[in-house]
């Protein structure tokens, strides 16, 4: 899967990165990862890297799933750094 997370507690912040060729499914499978590790929290600040992706194909209704189903909460971000 070219899709890969860090999650640091103490900070509050999950650091995503991803490379080759993105899909629709490699970005659901990267949210249930989350959701699944127990050391996520859903109000962390999120910051992804896609500098190594070479091609994207994830469609509208891939990105409009994602959105209708988000692992993160409002509050997510809403500290200052």
């Amino acid at each position: 899967m070219p899709v890969s997370y860090k999650i640091d507690q103490s900070a509050g912040i999950v650091f995503d990165r991803a490379w080759g060729t993105l899909t629709d499914v490699e970005v659901g499978n990267h949210a249930r990862a989350l959701v699944a590790d127990p050391r996520f929290k859903p109000d962390f600040c999120q910051l992804a890297d896609f500098r190594d992706i070479v091609e994207a194909r994830v469609t509208a209704g891939g990105v409009r799933m994602e959105a209708d189903t988000t692992i993160y909460s409002r509050r997510a971000g809403a500290r200052l750094w």
